[in-house]
């Protein structure tokens, strides 16, 4: 047992302490992991759905590191202790279960305390950008703009799709409105 509670804490702490120091985007590294799961599960139904639910919240990737590292952490120290093997694998199992619920409570009251620091739409309109990925009547682009502070990166597309109008990376544009997500963006020599 002392292999999986050494393997659990070699594959958690180095996680953990990047969360910790770098909050997972932060300074020049960079952790991006995107899963994608559909699946059609009724867990808000019958006597067992608060159960499910509680158990698919805390399937995060953050949360499953909490997991592991409190996990194997708990193992290897209640294993050098001398103590017993079936009390040493349910109190680690236990820790690293309140160790990834509490990582999911802290984070959801988190979220739903944060001030948002969205831009509205009236407030993109008339913005100067950078395109950074060229725009054509035929295909969406991306420009990079800072309003209010801060970088903003937006798919656009050009003003009148109707005109001839290609926007190469480099050129200035500004953002004539905001349109279902879409910068509608026109020439910024156009117009100045």
């Amino acid at each position: 047992m002392t292999g999986v509670f050494a393997f659990a804490a070699i594959v958690g702490w180095p996680f953990l302490l990047f969360f910790v120091f770098f909050g997972g985007e932060g300074g020049d590294a960079d952790l991006d992991a995107d899963v994608d799961i559909d699946a059609d599960l009724d867990v808000s139904g019958g006597p067992g759905g608060g159960i499910a639910a509680a158990a698919l919240s805390l399937l995060s990737f953050r949360s499953l590191v909490f997991f592991l590292a409190f996990f194997g952490a708990t193992g290897l120290i209640l294993t050098a202790l001398a103590t017993n093997s079936l009390i040493t694998l349910v109190l680690a199992i236990g820790l690293g279960f309140f160790a990834a619920g509490l990582n999911n409570r802290v984070f959801r009251y988190l979220k739903s305390s944060s001030v948002g620091t969205e831009v509205s739409d009236r407030v993109l309109s008339g913005a100067v950008g950078r395109v950074t990925v060229p725009i054509s009547a035929v295909s969406k682009g991306r420009i990079i703009c800072e309003v209010e502070g801060q970088t903003i990166n937006l798919t656009a597309v050009p003003f009148d799709p109707r005109e001839k109008s290609e926007f190469g990376v480099g050129e200035s544009v500004v953002v004539v409105e905001v349109n279902q997500g879409a910068a509608r963006v026109s020439s910024f020599r156009e117009l100045s």
